[in-house]
């Protein structure tokens, strides 16, 4: 729910509930989306001559490679608009004019050592 935070802190304080719901409707519409991909990859891969679909019952009689590989391009096309955005996104300054990132802090204490041995 990392999106959740990026939302709630980089919107307007007066549109903070809309960037939730924003955010939720987004994770409801791409639920939708694959339930409505594997509907239409069923009747688009469906064969008149009584051999399966890409998605059928068994795996060894259907293509779920081929669907695997639909999957991937989807996903690339995602990761190329993904990229554009963030080019173009620019961080909200906070309040006292710190970026977003200054605020974390790393743990140099005695237990940093104790974390890369056995247990």
């Amino acid at each position: 729910m990392e999106g959740h935070a990026l939302c709630h802190r980089q919107f307007p304080e007066n549109m903070k509930s809309v960037a939730g719901a924003l955010f939720f409707l987004g994770v409801a519409v791409a639920s939708f989306a694959s339930g409505l991909m594997v509907a239409l990859v069923h009747r688009v891969t469906r064969r008149r001559d009584g051999r399966p679909d890409w998605l059928a019952q068994d795996l060894d009689e259907g293509r779920v490679d081929l669907f695997y590989l639909v999957t991937a391009a989807i996903a690339a096309a995602n990761l190329v608009y993904f990229v554009a955005c963030a080019r173009w996104f620019t961080f909200k300054k906070s309040a006292d004019g710190a970026h977003p990132s200054d605020a974390i802090e790393l743990d140099e204490g005695p237990n940093k050592a104790a974390c890369g041995g056995p247990i």
